[in-house]
């Protein structure tokens, strides 16, 4: 196997972790899939202590994301605004 397939690790001798990435990516896998519950609670703390710390950085990064994406997110708005009839789109006009 070759030394590419392996993800770097500062703590052992050779800076590799022991198992290739494949691997990896399979026991987080079975991990995740067993500790749903506990993975959920996880992400939640980590989200919201993220959204604590990065609330202007987000702020930025949507207010940029939407001028410079504005045709395609106001083309998506339509679209599915034409798909959903049934529901009050008002609050779009404004």
């Amino acid at each position: 196997m070759e030394l590419s397939n392996f993800t770097k690790d500062k703590s052992r001798k050779d800076g590799l972790k022991i198992n290739c990435i494949e691997c990896c990516r399979k026991i987080f896998k079975e991990y995740s899939l067993k500790n749903k519950d506990k993975e959920r609670d996880r992400m939640k703390k980590y989200n919201k202590e993220k959204r604590i710390i990065d609330k202007e950085s987000i702020k930025e990064y949507k207010r940029n994301y939407y001028i410079s994406n504005k045709e395609s997110i106001k083309n998506k708005k339509k679209d599915y605004q034409r798909k959903n009839k049934e529901i009050n789109f008002t609050f779009f006009d404004q």
